[in-house]
């Protein structure tokens, strides 16, 4: 992460569409903060060490049901109301197709798929805040593309956001069919304490 800042993390997902996501943060080998997101099918809530849970609503929860849905690639007649190619595009080495997909609900994703291997290899999307209806542009370099049980992902993403500056994500482990236990996608209640990292 930017400023010196470094985090670890786990996301777990299970199909159809439940999500979470828990990240420590560190400064000077110092952990400073915990960060959780998680999307139950329905409701999307962040959780941190410093502030009150906030509950998605709006654009941001269209958004978090979209990026939770674990069949997104073959749902996308019901989850884009428009998918256009709008060109061709260089990512570095690779000549990508461009495409942009509309929701009816949510921001619009535009991803670059490689002419060659299919690949998205980036991904332009928008950040919506959670207290109003601003947006961040949001671009995601994807590369180190590996098979997890015959599912091809990217064990390195490169996400650029304005706010947050250059982030490098690394993956070191991926598993598939792993059981996971119900109440990790348990969303907490909005109103929840807060207990600070010592």
């Amino acid at each position: 992460m930017n400023e010196g800042v470094t985090a670890t993390g786990t996301i777990s997902q299970r199909a159809p569409n439940l999500y979470r996501q828990d990240l420590k943060l560190f400064a000077l080998g110092k952990e400073i903060a915990q960060i959780t997101e998680v999307f139950d099918g329905t409701r999307a809530v962040g959780t941190t060490s410093y502030s009150p849970p906030e509950e998605s609503s709006g654009a941001e929860l269209a958004n978090e049901r979209r990026n939770a849905d674990s069949y997104e690639p073959l749902n996308w007649r019901t989850l884009y109301k428009t998918i256009e190619i709008i060109g061709t595009r260089k990512v570095g080495d690779e000549e990508t197709y461009v495409v942009r997909k509309t929701p009816a609900e949510g921001t619009a994703v535009t991803d670059y798929v490689s002419t060659t291997t299919f690949r998205i290899v980036r991904r332009d999307s928008f950040a919506v805040s959670s207290t109003s209806d601003a947006t961040q542009p949001v671009t995601e370099i994807f590369g180190d593309f590996r098979l997890v049980e015959g599912v091809l992902l990217p064990f390195r993403v490169v996400a650029t956001q304005t706010v947050r500056g250059t982030i490098v994500i690394t993956v070191t482990e991926a598993c598939a069919n792993v059981k996971l236990d119900d109440s990790l996608f348990r969303v907490p209640e909005v109103n929840a304490t807060v207990t600070a990292v010592k």
